[in-house]
This record gives structure tokens, sequence and C-alpha cells, in this order.
């Protein structure tokens, strides 16, 4: 890219840095004042109730389908119900010992951080490095806003995006080089277990086992902690409140204007549950059949890509992917953003698919309209271009 490309580039991410520190300082000033940053409360309400010793209430449908009873149809912004495993109890338990605004920031704002610490990371390892000391800092920084849209919506509702985002490019970061502890980051992912359906598939072709093992032993130890933490019973009730949940996203009540997968957009624009239902195990099986024919290759030269495939895939795969889930693609446009930054645009569909993606978070709650899945389906088909027609060397993977 020429000098005075990159130096718009700069400019640009500057501003919208800016608009996005303004927006962000009001809604969250604002929003703790009256303890009503949407989802936050999810979190905060069953780390309250373990704290106060009352586990038992954790997984209580009974809130959530009196709220769905009530508002059978206009469910954005009301729906309360804790739907994550035991093991992620670790995760939010500290909370409690907070108060409420205090948790809330740390809660939002600390998977940021680290969210950003694993962005610069995956950079340090391209071939920005190459670049002059001025060029790369400039790339640093647009890079950074490039991916700071995804973030929009996951610190908008104080949703867990950003944390199971980080956990993500940190085992992409070990893949190589740390396989057991790549494990430990991929049984972390529990938080949201649907989102990593395709990561055992990946790791299995390409011939992964520390890694897996490593997954599965940590895995196992979560599951003896919280049993020994807060019994047996608390696995009963998580299935029983499962249950509810499957029930109800077979049911027809599902309206989100922020979906991103193929079932919760259609269902969510009045097409039929069965026919979202097929959509979605269509773009299942072809999410599936493309992941595990990229990770099988051997060749290292374009790991980078066949990661962001990974994270577009895990998004286009899960039939409850939403917009505050995101903050994965930064696997997907980095490898992107580092071959425009040192050789210019690309063609036609990689710019639309950036532009397109990059908008989303801004577009979606704009317009009232789910179009992030068309945004996320032309993301997937740039990367999966850029795969097919190149082989260069991007990020290095030695297992050092």
């Amino acid at each position: 890219m020429s000098a005075l490309g990159k130096r718009t580039l700069l400019a640009l991410a500057i501003l919208l840095a800016l608009y996005n520190a303004v927006i962000l300082s009001q809604y969250y000033i604002e929003g703790a004042s009256t303890h009503s940053i949407s989802d936050f409360n999810n979190f905060w309400e069953p780390a309250e109730k373990i704290h106060a010793g009352q586990s038992a209430m954790v997984y209580d449908t009974g809130e959530s389908q009196a709220i769905v009873d009530k508002y059978p149809h206009a469910l954005n912004g009301r729906f309360k119900a804790f739907v994550y495993p035991p093991q992620a109890l670790f995760l939010i338990a500290p909370l409690a010992y907070f108060p409420h605004d205090v948790a809330l920031l740390l809660w939002s704002f600390l998977p940021v951080i680290l969210y950003y610490g694993m962005v610069f990371m995956l950079l340090k390892h391209s071939t920005l490095q190459q670049e002059d000391t001025k060029s790369r800092r400039m790339a640093y920084v647009v890079a950074a806003v490039a991916v700071l849209p995804f973030m929009k919506a996951s610190l908008y509702s104080a949703q867990s995006g950003a944390l199971l985002a980080v956990f993500f490019l940190a085992m992409l970061h070990d893949w190589n080089r740390r396989p057991a502890r790549a494990g430990i980051w991929l049984s972390l992912m529990v938080i949201k277990l649907h989102m990593a359906m395709l990561v055992p598939f990946a790791l299995a072709v390409s011939g992964r086992w520390r890694t897996i093992v490593a997954a599965a032993v940590a895995s196992a130890v979560l599951i003896v902690a919280v049993t020994l933490w807060l019994g047996a019973g608390i696995w009963t009730d998580y299935l029983h409140m499962a249950q509810w949940f499957e029930g109800f996203m077979l049911s027809d009540k599902m309206s989100i204007v922020l979906a991103l997968g193929p079932y919760l957009t259609l269902t969510s624009s009045g097409f039929p549950v069965r026919f979202s239902w097929g959509v979605q195990a269509v773009v299942s099986i072809y999410m599936l059949v493309t992941v595990v024919g990229v990770f099988r290759e051997k060749d290292t030269n374009r790991q980078d890509l066949r990661f962001g495939l990974l994270a577009c895939g895990m998004l286009l795969a899960t039939p409850y992917g939403y917009c505050y889930d995101m903050p994965l693609l930064a696997a997907a446009i980095l490898p992107l953003f580092v071959r425009i930054w040192r050789e210019g645009f690309g063609g036609a569909l990689e710019n639309i698919a950036l532009a397109a993606i990059i908008a989303t978070p801004y577009a979606q709650p704009a317009l009232r309209l789910p179009v992030g899945l068309v945004a996320l389906a032309l993301l997937f088909s740039a990367v999966k271009r850029r795969y097919r027609v190149e082989n260069p060397l991007y990020f290095v993977d030695s297992p050092s």
C-alpha cells in the first residue's frame, strides 16, 4: 500500500476510535447509574446467588419462563437466563465481591485489554515485522481500530464475546508453539461450548493430539472442581435449564435484531422454524467440510487463513450466534489486513466483505435488520478465496 493510503487509513481509524470512545463513555455512564446495561445482570445476579449460598437458584427457569410468557414476541432486552455450563461459574463468581458498577467495568473492559494483547501478539508474528518502524506502528493502530467495531455489541450488552475471543485467539497463538497450553485455552471456551464445536475437528485432522488430550484433562479438572464446590445438584439444575432453553430455541419466539448465524437470522426475519433449522443444518455441514478440508492440508504457509476460515465457520455453524460474538473475527480480518497493508487492497469481494463486516455492528441495530449473516458470509468467501489463490507465509508458525 502507498504511503498516502496508509496515512488515510490511519486518519479514518483515529476518527472511528474517537467516535466509539464518546458513545461508549456516554452509554456506560448512563447504564451504570441505572443498572440497565442489558445483559450484565444475567452474570451479576448468578454471582450474587452463589455468594449468598443460593447456587440452586442459578439455573432457575421460573423467571425466564415468566418473561417469555409476558413478552412472547418482544424479548429484545428482556430475556433473562443463565444458560452457560457450571464451569463458567468460576469466571463470574468473583463479580459478587465488587460493587455493581466496579464489577460492570471489570467484566466489560478487562477482557478488552486481554483481547488487544492477543491481537498484538498475533500481529507480532506476522510479516508486518518486515515493515519499517513507522509503518509498523501505523499498522498496529489501524488494526486495533479495525477490530474495535467487533467490541461494540459485546461492550454495549456487557456480554462474554470478548472473553471467548481471548481464549480463542490465545489457543491460535499457542496452536504450534505450546500445544498443551492451547488445549487449556480450548477447555476455557466452555463458556460458550456451542461456538467451539468445529475446533476439535480442526485439531483432529491436523494431528494436534496433545492439544486434544490437554483440553480433555483440563475440562475434567473443571468438572470435578465445580462439582466439589457447588455439589452434584448443580448439574441437574443445569440440564433442566438446558432442556428448557432447547425448547425455547425450537419455538417461534426467537426474534433477535442482533442475530448473526443462519437460524436466528431466518427466524428473526419471519421464516418458519423448520425451514430455518434446515438451512442451518446445510450451512453447518458445509462449514464442517470446509474446515476439515483446509486443516487436513499439511503446509504451514497459510495457517493464518485457516484460522480465519475457522473463526468464520464457528459463527456460521452455530445456530445461536449474535453480533456480540464478533470479536472472534479478529482471526479472519487480521490476515487480510496484513496483506492489504503490505500489498494494497485486494479485489472487489475482499473490499466489500471487509467494509460490510466492520459496518455490521453499527448498521444492524440502526437498521433493525439482521444483516450480519450477509456480511459474515462475504467475509468467509473472501478469506476462502485468498486461501485458494495464494501461498505466502504471513504468520510465523514455528513450534518454538
